[in-house]
């Protein structure tokens, strides 16, 4: 996946993906291990949930609010380098 430690706040550990295990995080990578295997391909989305929110937002510039795959809103951050 597209993210890695730049993308979250490891202190507390790997993020957690609900469809499988997360095998390794590299600085701009992470590995996935799926439960089950299915038609993945380059390009879709996965949902991966951060062990400690408050390091990874301050790694960020704006929140983007989605309802299922439709991006609904966008929230600025002011907390970056926090």
């Amino acid at each position: 996946a597209d993210a890695g430690l730049k993308a979250f706040g490891m202190d507390h550990g790997n993020p957690s993906w609900d469809q499988g295990d997360v095998f390794f995080c590299s600085d701009e990578h992470i590995t996935l291990a799926p439960h089950e295997m299915s038609d993945w391909s380059v390009g879709d989305r996965v949902r991966l949930w951060p062990a400690h929110v408050d390091p990874t937002v301050a790694q960020h510039e704006q929140f983007w609010i989605v309802d299922g795959d439709s991006i609904v809103d966008r929230w600025e951050i002011d907390l970056r380098g926090w």
